[in-house]
């Protein structure tokens, strides 16, 4: 569905309540209260000092789910994530007034069905030649063990 095999994420889906959960983040909700904490992050490379996590979430066009995911993103740094059916009104994305946060959408043109919002990255650019309503594409930069690398990341 979105990112590719490196983060590690499954294509099976589990829907609760208004977000949709990956499988391996089932253990991250506390059923007895339904409170969520925040998702097991994935890491994309080896040492604790240039980690990138990857979430995924389907927001279903949910208040709710929204503002859980920005609740999460206030205490998490360089983080990536992958969003399918934001919030949106009036063509705008709608929620993510995070500090140190950007969201990149696919087009001004119409709703947009995809989103990816980055926190804590200051090399990420859009690549608008690949995006549309339901595809947003990005490409980032950071160093790894000392040597820049770039990833491009897809939210679909």
């Amino acid at each position: 569905m979105s990112v590719a095999g490196e983060c590690g994420l499954t294509t099976g889906r589990i829907v609760t309540g208004r977000m949709t959960l990956q499988p391996d983040q089932l253990k991250t909700i506390d059923h007895s209260t339904g409170v969520y904490q925040p998702p097991e992050q994935k890491q994309l490379v080896g040492s604790t000092d240039d980690v990138l996590f990857f979430w995924q979430f389907n927001l279903q066009h949910g208040k709710a789910s929204t503002a859980v995911l920005t609740e999460n993103l206030t205490r998490a740094d360089n983080v990536v994530v992958l969003v399918q059916e934001p919030w949106v009104r009036h063509n705008k994305i709608l929620g993510f007034k995070i500090k140190n946060c950007s969201l990149y959408k696919g087009t001004n043109q119409q709703n947009p069905r995809a989103c990816i919002i980055t926190k804590g990255l200051r090399n990420v650019y859009s690549l608008p030649q690949f995006c549309f309503r339901d595809c947003t594409v990005v490409c980032i930069k950071y160093f790894s063990k000392g040597q820049l690398k770039e990833i491009v990341v897809r939210s679909v």
